[in-house]
């Protein structure tokens, strides 16, 4: 998908989700208690907050169930659909063209993870702070400085893809401290604040401090917080401004 900016109150301008905005609204939201309505002050007499009983998992579980169980078994008449339903549409489309292959992990991090310029070294690149390191990578710079775009996907932090200009294949890196493997971008970015507030005069973060901060994390969170709020959203513009604090912090693991 694009994420695209519309003018607020012009429809038109976004009338393909603005139409499933409405069916949600109208036919799944309106009926949760804590509804608000469609602007300030429609529902007079209503105290929205005072009545909202359910939580995310049961906000999600209602819409979830709405696009499962009844949106597309409902008759739609967008364009191409003639009061057909998507359910109908979609067996059409299988049985013309069949299904498609999701994509691979490299496709996903060439075409839509976060592209990151780096410069070569001995032990390899560094994106946020994080190394990455392969044979074939080091033959490609043999032993020289050599600018590379670096594609990660925060989400899955083992593995990156890199490119570079005049190179025609695609290099392939492996995360070289363990300690991140299992982690996201921003929680690798959190443990390694945590490890340079710890050891404020320690100029390197060894693995061992790593794991420390993140035991103690863990600890002290009590819990971790639900990554479906949008409240706890974090674009990939802060983290990188978290990451280049980082900078004059060398990361080096055990080897």
């Amino acid at each position: 998908m694009t994420v695209m900016t519309g003018r607020a109150y012009q429809p038109m301008d976004k009338q393909v989700v603005e139409r499933l905005f409405g069916t949600v609204q109208w036919q799944v939201l309106n009926f949760q208690p804590g509804y608000t309505g469609s602007r300030p002050g429609e529902l007079t007499g209503y105290a929205p907050k005072a009545s909202a009983k359910i939580s995310h998992d049961d906000l999600y579980g209602t819409i979830t169930r709405f696009f499962i169980d009844e949106y597309p078994f409902r008759p739609h008449y967008g364009t191409g659909m003639y009061g057909a339903t998507p359910r109908q549409k979609r067996e059409d489309a299988m049985t013309l063209y069949g299904p498609i292959d999701p994509p691979s992990q490299r496709e996903r991090c060439l075409h839509l993870g976060v592209k990151v310029r780096a410069t070569t070294t001995s032990e390899g690149v560094s994106a946020f702070k994080i190394p990455f390191n392969s044979t074939e990578l080091q033959r490609f710079a043999d032993g020289s400085s050599k600018t590379v775009t670096v594609h990660l996907d925060p989400d899955d932090l083992r593995k990156v893809y890199i490119t570079a200009e005049g190179l025609n294949t695609v290099i392939e890196a492996s995360l070289r401290m363990t300690v991140f493997k299992d982690l996201s971008l921003e929680e690798a970015i959190e443990i390694m604040e945590a490890a340079t507030k710890a050891n404020p005069t320690q100029r390197t973060l060894h693995e061992r401090h790593l794991s420390e901060a993140m035991a103690r994390r863990a600890r002290e969170s009590g819990f971790f917080p639900d990554s479906r709020d949008p409240a706890s959203y974090q674009t990939i513009e802060r983290l990188q401004r978290r990451a280049d604090r980082l900078l004059q912090v060398e990361v080096r693991p055990p080897s």
